[in-house]
């Protein structure tokens, strides 16, 4: 059995792409089902067993993936989630060496001092140490040269 904070953690860093049953006993601990079922010859499939047709094409946007010194990994989906609880008019997450993240943030109306300090202390637990967190307070962001908003910059 995985412990809450940990599959908290796992999720974060790595979304489960498709599950088909979860279960969740008298002592709040989750069970996923396991599917023993093989893959559709020529079709798309999940560790869960979700089968999709064969895809011709793919449209939409890309982003970076952030990779740190210590090992750490985070995409921009579970970024999203971190971010979502915080009042900010724009962020952008830039890369330059991996043991170093800068959060570049235009602060919305209710943003407060003590909301860097929560997102700062949110970010070390799940990066975890060795990557130092640089925040840098912007009135704007810069488009790509495509004039779309990119916010995760990853030069490593």
């Amino acid at each position: 059995m995985i412990e809450k904070s940990l599959y908290d953690k796992i999720i974060l860093l790595m979304p489960i792409v498709g599950v088909e049953a979860m279960i969740v006993n008298d002592d709040n601990e989750i069970l996923f089902l396991k599917r023993n079922n093989p893959p559709v010859k020529g079709g798309w499939w999940f560790a869960c067993g979700r089968k999709l047709p064969l895809m011709k094409q793919i449209l939409g946007r890309t982003t970076d993936m952030l990779r740190f010194s210590n090992g750490a990994v985070l995409s921009g989906p579970s970024l999203t989630l971190v971010f979502k609880d915080f009042d900010f008019k724009q962020f952008q997450l830039v890369q330059d060496r991996d043991d170093l993240l800068l959060v570049r943030v235009i602060k919305g109306e209710t943003y407060v001092d003590e909301d860097t300090k929560r997102l700062r202390k949110i970010l070390e637990d799940v990066i975890g140490e060795g990557v130092e967190i640089r925040f840098e307070f912007v009135d704007f962001i810069s488009p790509t040269k495509s004039g779309k908003w990119k916010f995760i910059i990853s030069h490593v």
